[in-house]
């Protein structure tokens, strides 16, 4: 299941397992709360707007690399990356788009990070 909104026990849902959405509704006190996936996916939806097309990405970094990407190229021709960095350090990655392209980058650490190549 994946859901944009849900109740403040994590419903509806299906028997046995209540679930987590970006935002959570409680009706009984007439307000919604914002949770940090609604920021993620919020970020994503500023550079991958629609009509974008995806394109091959991969990261390749420091020693031990924890950086993941998604690219996709936009219709001005330009290729919007957000790179996912789950290490606990900064980290220098080298993004390559479609093998032709390549961006070095300094990420921070547990970070979204988002780049545009003209």
């Amino acid at each position: 299941d994946w859901n944009l909104a849900l109740d403040t026990v994590g419903g509806p849902h299906w028997p046995g397992g209540a679930m987590d959405s970006p935002i959570i509704v409680n009706a009984e006190a007439d307000e919604f709360y914002k949770q940090p996936m609604h920021y993620a996916l919020a970020h994503f939806s500023k550079f991958f707007p629609r009509g974008s097309v995806r394109v091959d990405v991969s990261v390749a970094g420091d020693a031990n690399p924890q950086a993941q990407a998604a690219a996709v190229l936009r219709a001005d021709g330009s290729v919007a990356v957000v790179v996912l960095s789950t290490n606990d350090a900064p980290e220098t990655v080298t993004i390559s788009i479609d093998g032709t392209r390549f961006v070095n980058a300094e990420v921070a650490a547990r970070s979204i990070s988002s780049f545009v190549v003209a």
